[in-house]
């Protein structure tokens, strides 16, 4: 009898090693892919990879030169037009329709599938927008591959609907639509060049793909059905997916009925040769706990950012401690350097200096300040920021070489640059965290809680 017993254990366990018990996960887990990195659909393999990191700090860089002042108005969905951004993601929305004169209830898999489309993950935007159908403003390559009359899961939303309310600056259409207009919350916008979306609100079924195999769908997601928009867009990326806390529209927020109303995201280290990744839901952890940093996050109901308080910037044991007026720090991932206001800057570049051992820098037109690394006679110093932190813990993320210099050439160029980015509804300046000063930093952002979990982890191993 004992002998029988032993041998069903033995059974069962091997059961379980050869067919684990798989946990039900309440989150998604996406790629988020760099835009050169091999991953991409516009892989340029003729460039090395310091290249595409050069490239891609440039980008940024145009980005601040272009524009005569960056202003929190613009700075969301303008930096994602002008092709600039960075990371995209895989999105699945729409349900196709049968042929004529088949019976609905037996679709072809293929004919039913939904459209899969590219999209920039954008934490400065709350509203989710595709470009819908021919575009009569745009050459051929904006043309977008979803059409929502050949899906039977499209609705627009009518303008006295509760939903419509939800858009600041909208106005009734043919058949009493909803129009909106999206203007990045700039309400005093004028037709400037600056990006702006307009077409009828909507709702569709989005489908949510893990990496790892797992899918579901959801319907009656609320959505911008873009018909006219302002902007370049190139290379044919039809989708901006709003991630911005405080609305209702953000589909952080309209999955978080479901799925829980966080996300997170770990951007690899060789994000031009390594898959980074993004998760939506409410089973999110952070692997390396020992390191655990809480951070509380600042909203203002005017804007959809995520705001840090910084408190103070270490150079070494050197401390710079931000005033009351200039202490908040949006976090972005679609650009990779940070900015510091043109004061606080100049105090952080001398004490930079000074730590270095009281090196020269030189301004080059190309890539900002830089210097010789072989002068250092210190060293690189090490820098920290350090945030207002949720009562009983800490916020200082620690940033290496890596997440704030640049190499060219014999030349290292710093990716934390000076610009002023005005807060509209209060006085003073913001900081901006670029997506350079996060990489191997897993981030974790709850906006019930109004808080950042953060700590380092090697992204490029970021479990799915």
């Amino acid at each position: 009898m004992h002998h029988l017993v032993s041998i069903s254990i033995l059974i069962l366990l091997s059961a379980l090693i050869l067919y684990p018990i798989k946990a039900e996960k309440n989150s998604f887990d996406f790629n988020l892919v760099h835009r050169d990195s091999k991953f991409s659909p516009f892989y340029n393999q003729s460039m090395t990879e310091s290249e595409r990191s050069r490239e891609s700090f440039i980008r940024s860089l145009n980005r601040l030169k272009s524009s005569m002042y960056i202003d929190e108005k613009y700075i969301g969905s303008s930096d994602l037009t002008n092709d600039h951004g960075d990371y995209f993601m895989i999105i699945y929305i729409g349900k196709g329709k049968p042929k004529v004169g088949k019976d609905p209830k037996k679709w072809d898999p293929k004919e039913g599938a939904p459209i899969k489309l590219l999209g920039y993950p954008s934490m400065s935007d709350d509203l989710t927008w595709v470009r819908c159908g021919p575009c009569t403003n745009c050459r051929d390559e904006h043309q977008s591959l979803y059409d929502p009359t050949e899906s039977s899961t499209y609705k627009s939303l009518n303008y006295l609907s509760k939903k419509c309310k939800f858009i600041k600056h909208r106005t009734s259409g043919n058949s009493n639509v909803c129009n909106y207009q999206y203007h990045s919350n700039n309400d005093n916008f004028v037709d400037t060049g600056i990006f702006y979306s307009s077409g009828v609100l909507s709702t569709e079924m989005f489908y949510l793909k893990s990496a790892n195999g797992t899918e579901r769908e959801f319907s009656d997601i609320v959505f911008g059905c873009d018909h006219t928009h302002q902007g370049n867009f190139k290379h044919g990326i039809p989708a901006v997916v709003g991630l911005g806390q405080g609305s209702k529209l953000s589909l952080v927020y309209q999955l978080g009925k479901e799925i829980g109303e966080k996300f997170s995201y770990c951007l690899a280290k060789k994000s031009t040769s390594e898959l980074s990744k993004i998760r939506i839901g409410s089973d999110i952890s952070l692997y390396n706990k020992t390191l655990e940093n809480r951070a509380q996050i600042t909203r203002d109901d005017s804007f959809p950012f995520y705001y840090l308080t910084l408190i103070a910037i270490r150079v070494n044991h050197k401390e710079i401690k931000i005033p009351g007026e200039q202490e908040l720090m949006r976090v972005d991932i679609q650009s990779a350097v940070t900015t510091f206001p043109p004061t606080i800057y100049k105090q952080f570049l001398d004490t930079f200096k000074e730590e270095a051992g009281n090196i020269k820098t030189y301004k080059d037109p190309l890539y900002g300040t830089c210097f010789l690394q072989s002068k250092c006679s210190r060293g690189i110093p090490k820098l920290e920021f350090h945030f207002k932190p949720k009562i009983g813990s800490t916020a200082i993320l620690s940033l290496h070489p890596k997440h704030f210099l640049i190499d060219f050439g014999d030349a290292k160029c710093l990716t934390i640059v000076p610009k002023e980015v005005p807060r509209v509804s209060k006085e003073g300046f913001v900081f901006v965290l670029g997506s350079k000063a996060q990489l191997d930093v897993q981030m974790i952002f709850d906006p019930p809680s109004h808080v950042l979990k953060f700590a380092p982890y090697e992204c490029a191993s970021f479990s799915v």
